[in-house]
């Protein structure tokens, strides 16, 4: 197991009881049933970023990091896992 998998492993579970189901950022949006476009307007963060990082196949920047912790009221290191828990699900 590597590094990443390790953290994702360990990552905490957000807005639901039960451990083992880690969302990812398209379901933490699609369960405040948030357009991509919204999500924009609310974070500053561009569709096109938001959609590669919800897909995996970018890693957000410090500043897009806390821009999401910030929206979703997560810190930034649950939010950091939120962002491996995606990777790992599309990969």
């Amino acid at each position: 197991m590597t590094a990443s998998q390790t953290d994702v492993a360990a990552a905490p579970t957000v807005g639901c009881n039960r451990r083992t189901e880690r969302l990812t950022l398209r379901q933490l949006r699609e369960r405040r049933e948030l357009s991509i476009k919204a999500l924009e307007t609310l974070t500053g963060i561009s569709r096109g970023t938001l959609s590669q990082i919800e897909t995996g196949s970018r890693t957000p920047t410090p500043r897009e990091l806390m821009a999401l912790a910030d929206f979703y009221v997560l810190d930034v290191e649950t939010c950091r896992f939120v962002v491996l828990a995606t990777f790992e699900v599309e990969a």
